[in-house]
């Protein structure tokens, strides 16, 4: 399944129902392609993740580990991933997960693909 933006524009709690059946849907087998700017959310269910600048992959790894990367953090997170601001800090970054357990999409964008 892919999933282009879930969460843009809406109410915090319609977010957190959105990703709680995002994560109902890792559980009963399905996989996901998630491209969203929350990042925070995104890398906390992610079981791999990439970071794109210009469409190009610059970081990938385990959702746990970008959230935990303190390059991450810096660059796109602007807040510790348990903090206070850890719900909101992530809105404005981008960046693509896949949960489940299914194939892992190429690590690089096709010619002419741009994020």
């Amino acid at each position: 399944m892919l999933l282009d933006e879930p969460s843009l524009g809406l109410a915090p709690i319609i977010i957190q129902q959105i990703f709680d059946i995002i994560e109902q849907l890792r559980k009963d087998g399905v996989t996901v392609f998630l491209v969203e700017q929350n990042a925070n959310q995104a890398l906390k269910i992610a079981d791999r993740a990439y970071v794109l600048e210009n469409g190009r992959v610059v970081m990938q790894g385990t959702g746990e580990a970008l959230l935990t990367d303190p390059k991450v953090r810096d660059a796109y997170l602007g807040a510790e991933p348990d903090g206070p601001f850890a719900g909101n800090a992530g809105s404005y970054s981008a960046g693509a997960g896949v949960v489940g357990e299914g194939p892992v999409p190429a690590t690089h964008p096709a010619p002419g693909c741009h994020a």
